[in-house]
């Protein structure tokens, strides 16, 4: 994407490798970069400051938003909390399992609340290494190719014990595997047993 060979054994230390690419990124303008970005289906944009990106179209669509919503996509299975539990049971610590699929995507927070994660990432498409310290503790992690029939039929059982779902990737990604929201409503109206759907991007 901008003219470095794939590989560089020369390149071994982090400081090294982000010099490299640091002096070659600067040879192109930041609407280059984002073009280039668009045509190779590549995540990146710009790093803006507060008061930059308020003024974007982006950015006024955003501002007054709050910094979560909560939607009811169907209302008629149980929620998550009232499934086969006490009153007195019903806490965070009480999920069973939390997939959360992803691809270079920051949510560390949920373990913290005792929360069962199992972090789902695509063989052909490895995590970021140096993301692993900073968002793996405590969760387990696993390869799950969602594109095989194999790699589908274990992910169709784990769904059948989940109780939250968080979609990392990039908006529709998971759609177009069968595994958007939608499809988790009808999962859920068949189980009888509701999700919290969690979409990190809108």
């Amino acid at each position: 994407m901008i003219g470095l060979p794939p590989f560089r054994p020369d390149l071994k230390a982090i400081k090294d490798i982000s010099q490299c690419i640091e002096f070659h990124v600067q040879h192109f303008t930041v609407e280059q970069l984002e073009t280039r970005n668009k045509e190779l289906s590549q995540a990146g944009v710009t790093a803006h400051k507060h008061k930059d990106f308020i003024a974007t179209p982006l950015g006024k669509v955003n501002k007054d938003l709050p910094p979560w919503s909560v939607v009811s996509l169907e209302i008629t299975s149980l929620s998550i909390w009232a499934w086969g539990r006490s009153q007195s049971s019903l806490r965070y610590q009480s999920s069973r399992a939390v997939p959360h699929y992803r691809r270079a995507r920051h949510h560390p927070y949920s373990r913290r609340i005792r929360a069962d994660v199992l972090k789902v990432t695509s063989p052909n498409l490895p995590d970021v290494p140096f993301f692993q310290v900073d968002v793996n503790f405590g969760k387990r992690c696993a390869n799950i190719d969602l594109k095989s029939v194999e790699g589908r039929k274990i992910f169709d059982e784990l769904l059948l014990e989940a109780d939250v779902v968080v979609d990392g990737y990039r908006p529709g990604a998971l759609d177009k595997l069968g595994y958007g929201a939608n499809a988790l409503r009808e999962l859920a109206l068949k189980r009888g047993k509701g999700f919290v759907y969690v979409p990190a991007l809108l």
